[in-house]
């Protein structure tokens, strides 16, 4: 096993980026790269797929290689593992393989199932040039000055069609008798649904704006945009009701996970669920997850009503017995605006009272930011 890992070690290193090619063409040398795939050495296999993950521009001729090697399952786990990790440098071009996805997020070894929740973050996004070819009316609309053409980008870097169509696969393995699974598939949707709220607000904006200004779109192009924005919304609400039902879910790791999936993809809106779930909440590490989500969210919330809530629950976790959860939240209120007094006078009891000097520390530093914070609020 040693000998193993130090001939992968002292396998050279290229930098494709510095081998001079024109613009838009794979550099040179990427067709011999890609035949090492096919190595009967799997230590010279993983070096090809992470050496095609670093060309610059991608190697759009390597992609079916890559994927071949990503799904076989008689392969080397980190051969396979670092295949999907090359391709999800790729860009669209590599979105082919989101299909794959949902079957490789429960594979046998570990790391595959991470590199697949991994690509998914960065794969099946949208290319606006590729969006517009199907939007005639829309192309006629944009140009580089456009007032419109922000919303319409931001709409059609959603999402792709075969990304909306593993999300129910997706929700599915949220059940998979394996917690890692679970936990790895709570992550993937997290990084989904933020995407899918995205381009659902980017639609709806440019709706609007196209609207206001009195130009109607042709009826086809806004059937186009207006179903996808339908069907993004139906598959946002199941993924949300899917990870907020995790909440309850056996394994502390994947509360955590969907706790942290939430406050990527809800925000404001994960508060009532996430207060909700941390009244029957015992386990340490998910209380202080739920406080970490509540300092993000605090933070961006502009309505001292809306905060009201937030640290309330921020309050209740203060008298916890646990100092990391105590220290969490006495961080997480530190970095919302002052709501009521009630906050402050709570962490100044915690300064004075609580006997773990780290909770005392964070209290401080929480007070010395509210009162920023209170000095900056109108």
């Amino acid at each position: 096993m040693v000998a193993s890992l130090v001939s992968v070690v002292i396998l050279p290193l290229v930098t494709f980026a510095a081998i001079p090619n024109m613009p838009g063409e794979a550099p040179a040398g990427v067709a011999e790269v890609t035949a090492l795939l096919g190595n009967p050495c799997w230590q010279i296999r993983l070096w090809g797929a992470d050496a095609l993950g670093q060309i610059t521009p991608p190697a759009s001729l390597a992609i079916g290689a890559l994927r071949q090697r990503s799904n076989d399952e008689c392969e080397e786990a980190l051969v396979r593992s670092f295949a999907l990790k090359a391709l999800a440098k790729m860009g669209p071009g590599a979105n082919v393989v989101v299909p794959d996805l949902p079957k490789l997020l429960w594979d046998r070894n570990w790391l595959v199932r991470q590199s697949a929740a991994e690509a998914l973050e960065s794969l099946g996004r949208g290319s606006p040039d590729e969006v517009l070819k199907t939007l005639p009316d829309v192309k006629r609309l944009l140009d580089e000055r456009s007032p419109y053409r922000s919303a319409f980008d931001q709409f059609a870097q959603g999402p792709t069609p075969e990304l909306l169509g593993i999300v129910p696969q997706l929700i599915a393995l949220l059940e998979d008798p394996r917690y890692d699974v679970r936990r790895v598939t709570a992550n993937a949707l997290g990084s989904v649904g933020w995407v899918v709220q995205y381009s659902i607000e980017g639609g709806q904006d440019f709706i609007a704006a196209i609207g206001k200004a009195g130009k109607p779109l042709d009826a086809k192009d806004t059937a186009a945009i207006t179903d996808r924005i339908t069907l993004s919304k139906a598959l946002l609400a199941q993924t949300e009701a899917a990870l907020i039902a995790k909440l309850c879910d056996g394994e502390p790791s994947v509360r955590v996970s969907a706790v942290d999936a939430l406050r990527r993809m809800m925000r404001e809106r994960a508060v009532p669920s996430l207060t909700q779930a941390l009244l029957c909440e015992t386990h340490p590490g998910v209380q202080r997850s739920i406080a970490d989500a509540f300092g993000s969210i605090g933070a961006e919330v502009q309505k001292p009503a809306a905060r009201d809530p937030i640290e309330a629950a921020l309050i209740q976790l203060l008298g916890h017995a646990d100092p990391q959860t105590r220290e969490s939240a006495v961080a997480a209120l530190g970095q919302i605006a002052p709501g009521t007094e009630a906050g402050t006078a709570k962490l100044k009891e915690v300064l004075l009272c609580d006997p773990d000097t780290r909770v005392k520390t964070a209290a401080l530093e929480a007070i010395q930011n509210r009162a920023t914070h209170g000095a900056s609020t109108p």
